[in-house]
């Protein structure tokens, strides 16, 4: 029997976890195999981490770009939130926006429409230019 040394989640134990994390890994490979050949990298691999996500980057031109998975740790359920960002540096700050593909879905929602998911990501990403990011997104200072 496998055992966390700590658990993150208030929510789920250390067998949920490991059945999580073992639903992810075969998840995080699907999304590799779809994006790391538009140049987008895993940061870490789930099995490497200590939450349960799954995070890859780009770098594009000026633009830099994060797609994820995430578990949401909620009371009774095991849902999870698909995500996609796009930001940019510019004189010490750093404009970013970040929408979800999806938030509160069971695991089950991405066995048959991850191309769907993914497809959207990247769509959404490319939509957005810079004038999006500043007007509707976020700024923080980096200095």
């Amino acid at each position: 029997m496998r055992k966390l040394l700590y658990n993150v989640y208030s929510n789920i134990n250390d067998d949920e976890f490991f059945e999580i994390e073992d639903k992810l890994v075969k998840l995080e490979s699907a999304i590799a195999r779809i994006l790391q050949p538009k140049h987008w990298r895993l940061t870490n691999t789930v099995r490497n981490n200590d939450a349960l996500i799954i995070d890859l980057t780009c770098r594009d031109g000026e633009f830099y770009g994060n797609i994820g998975v995430e578990f949401e740790d909620k009371p009774q359920k095991k849902t999870f939130r698909f995500y996609v960002t796009k930001s940019f540096d510019e004189k010490n700050k750093r404009y970013f926006i970040r929408t979800d593909i999806f938030s509160n879905k069971e695991f089950s929602c991405f066995e048959n429409n991850i191309n769907d998911f993914v497809f959207a990501a990247l769509k959404q990403f490319d939509d957005w230019s810079r004038y999006n990011i500043i007007y509707y997104g976020t700024v923080i200072s980096l200095g």
